[in-house]
């Protein structure tokens, strides 16, 4: 397997948060449905917007439901080059950076 598409298969593994537990659904897989649906956008764009901001690796990432905004929102966590770790929040459906501060 590619190192590309081992960090996919690792990232989509680690999208947490957003999950019914009367469906019977994984978290990872919850998030998928939800992209194939259209209601968010693939982990895949956000990575590319990511990658735009911070270069470096990502460590994780959290896809939650905002109650209070009801909203989507990614939430991923990036080393830099650094060693200077940054939580940057995307909102799910749009792509726009909601918050970026360092960790």
């Amino acid at each position: 397997m590619s190192r590309p598409a081992a960090l996919l298969l690792f990232m989509m593994l680690a999208v947490v948060g957003y999950a019914s537990s009367d469906h019977g659904h994984s978290d990872h897989e919850e998030a998928h449905e939800l992209a194939e649906r259209g209601v968010i956008r693939p982990l895949t764009e956000i990575l590319e917007q990511a990658r735009q901001i911070h270069d470096g690796r990502v460590l994780d990432v959290v896809l939650k439901h905002e109650k209070e905004h009801e909203a989507y929102v990614y939430e991923l966590h990036i080393l830099d080059p650094q060693g200077v770790v940054w939580m940057l929040e995307f909102n799910a459906v749009s792509k726009e950076l909601v918050e970026r501060r360092r960790h």
